[in-house]
C-alpha cells in the first residue's frame, strides 16, 4: 500500500465466501492473517490502486503541490480503478489545476487533509474562473472529512463587482 491503511477508512475488509461457519469471527485486524480471504475478484486489493499524493512529491505546508497532484491524477486515470488519497493533518497548496478524463476506470478522491488555493492571482491566468476543474469524468467520487479552502476573501476583494479594474473580470 502507498499509505498507512490504519489512518483511513477501508471500503471493504474482504470479499469471500460465507459458507464457513464463524467466517466473520476469523477476520483479524492484521492484513497478512486474512490473506486467504482477500484478493477475490472485486476485493479492494484486486481491483483498486491506492495512490497517495505524497508518493508523487506533494509535501504540504505551503509549498506548491500542483505538479505532484497532476502526476498522481495521471496515474490514477490510467489505472484499472483507483483511490487517490490526500492525507490528513497537512495543507496542500494548489494553483489552478484540471482533473481531466476520460479515465480508464472509476476514480475516488479521498480528501482527509486540506487542499488550499494559491493566493497569487497570477496562478489562475488566463482563466480566473477555475481553480479545481473536473471535466470529462464518469463515475468520479469525492469523499473524506478534509477541507477544500478556496481562499474566498482574496477573490471577493478582487472581484469585478468591488474593483472594476481587477483582472478577475471574466
Amino acid at each position: 500500500y502507498a499509505y498507512d491503511d490504519s489512518e483511513y477508512p477501508k471500503y471493504i475488509d474482504f470479499i469471500g465466501t460465507f459458507s464457513e461457519p464463524n467466517f466473520l469471527n476469523q477476520i483479524t485486524d492484521e492484513p497478512d492473517q486474512n490473506r486467504e480471504h482477500q484478493d477475490y475478484v472485486g476485493s479492494p486489493e484486486a481491483s483498486l490502486e491506492v495512490l497517495n499524493v505524497e508518493d508523487y512529491g506533494a509535501k504540504g505546508g505551503g509549498s506548491d503541490d500542483t505538479e505532484a497532484f497532476e502526476a498522481a491524477w495521471n496515474e490514477a486515470c490510467l489505472s484499472e480503478g483507483a483511490v487517490l488519497v490526500v492525507p490528513k493533518s497537512k495543507s496542500y497548496l494548489l494553483r489552478a489545476i484540471t482533473f481531466s478524463g476520460p479515465c480508464k476506470s472509476d476514480i475516488t478522491l479521498q480528501i482527509y487533509g486540506t487542499i488550499e488555493a494559491s493566493d497569487d492571482l497570477l496562478d489562475y491566468s488566463p482563466d480566473y474562473r477555475r481553480w479545481l476543474y473536473f471535466r470529462n469524468l464518469d463515475n468520479f467520487i469525492v469523499e473524506g472529512g478534509g477541507t477544500i479552502d478556496g481562499q474566498g476573501e482574496i477573490w471577493w476583494n478582487n472581484s469585478c463587482k468591488t474593483n472594476r479594474s481587477s483582472p478577475v473580470n471574466t
